[in-house]
């Protein structure tokens, strides 16, 4: 298990390191309009690179908490669009009992 933590710590290590300290007219462009983290603004632009390390973090973060892991798991999911939204906004569009899962 320490193994995967450690393996999980230098991958975010790695991704954090990639992001630009002084971004360029391309990166405020790209985090602009990213459709994930921007979504609100109705922006349906390609995942940020932010966003893209989230997925990372969020595995290493539950490798570190291995308990909230556990209730956690399965409360997200990704759309069509690589998104991630609640489980039960996919149940309701599918015309399923959310919350009967």
């Amino acid at each position: 298990r320490i193994e995967k933590l450690l393996a999980s710590r230098l991958t975010v290590a790695k991704g954090l390191s990639r992001l630009s300290g002084k971004p360029s007219a391309k990166d405020i462009d790209l985090c602009g309009n990213c459709g994930d983290c921007k979504e609100n603004f109705f922006k349906s632009g390609t995942r940020c690179p932010h966003c893209l390390l989230q997925d990372d973090m969020d595995l290493h973060k539950n490798l570190l908490f291995l308990h909230t892991a556990e209730r956690s798991r399965g409360n997200t999911i990704r759309d069509d669009k690589g998104r991630k939204v609640p489980h039960w906004a996919v149940l309701i569009d599918q015309g399923g009992d959310a919350l009967a899962s």
